[in-house]
């Protein structure tokens, strides 16, 4: 059965925060969403961990990002460093895809991957289980239309 236009953000974030368990669990760290308070305004993080230090941005789409959500992704990386700055220059930033494809270009030998690995962000992936991935490309699918 698919899920009703209404049900796509559950669906998004159920993926989201099964991402960061599974995150969680492979890094044995206890990741959470993260608000970082500042004088004007506010940022968050998707996963975070006081101990070990751990920073996350999570893609959950599958598939080959366009050109606009390349830089979106980037622009998640940057924050990580930012993040960076406020909790330790020892904390662990993480940039979590769901899927191979959609990391791709993040990874080898493009520009942004010699940035990432430069700023010591690492990309990792973690592929959903069959039943979760039919259901967000269900949603990507929809959305596109």
């Amino acid at each position: 059965m698919s899920p009703k236009p209404n049900d796509e953000s559950s669906v998004k974030l159920s993926a989201r925060r099964w991402l960061l368990e599974a995150l969680s669990e492979k890094i044995d760290a206890n990741l959470h969403n993260k608000e970082f308070q500042m004088d004007e305004g506010w940022f968050e993080v998707d996963g975070f961990s006081q101990d070990p230090p751990v920073l996350c941005e999570i893609w959950p789409q599958i598939g080959m990002p366009k050109s606009a959500q390349k830089g979106k992704i980037m622009t998640d990386a940057f924050k990580l460093l930012f993040a960076k700055t406020l909790v330790g220059e020892d904390a662990r930033c993480i940039l979590l895809f769901a899927d191979e494809r959609a990391a791709s270009p993040y990874l080898g030998s493009t520009w942004m991957a010699r940035c990432l690995k430069l700023h010591n962000i690492e990309v990792e992936v973690i592929e959903y289980p069959p039943e979760m991935r039919t259901r967000r490309l269900q949603t990507q699918k929809r959305r596109q239309r």
